[in-house]
């Protein structure tokens, strides 16, 4: 089918799970090669902020006149690209407990 959609499809060992603690941001490697990172947060009760890219990016919570880094909602999952070259790392922050799981793979 032309011009339809790439279903995701994971990587081999491709997931890495992150347990973020209060206040301190956490960073894991990335692992497989694909240009698509699928992020879950599991937390029943805690909104995470992530951060993509080399292992020293760093997650920030955002305050009133200062930008932070991208929220994923509880019980969230959302896509999101990276150059598989460069962007080795994903790097969690709450304000709670929360863990955090990203999978590398293609698609959707």
């Amino acid at each position: 089918m032309s011009g339809g959609v790439n279903l995701f499809t994971p990587g081999y060992t491709a997931t890495v799970a992150v347990n973020s603690t209060s206040g301190a941001a956490i960073n894991a490697t990335l692992t497989g090669a694909g240009p698509t990172v699928r992020i879950r947060n599991v937390s029943a009760t805690n909104t995470v902020f992530i951060a993509i890219g080399t292992a020293a990016i760093a997650a920030t919570i955002p305050t009133t006149g200062t930008a932070g880094s991208f929220p994923i909602g509880i019980g969230e999952t959302v896509g999101l690209t990276r150059n598989p070259a460069t962007d080795t790392t994903i790097s969690v922050i709450n304000a709670d407990v929360a863990t955090v799981y990203a999978t590398t793979g293609d698609g959707v």
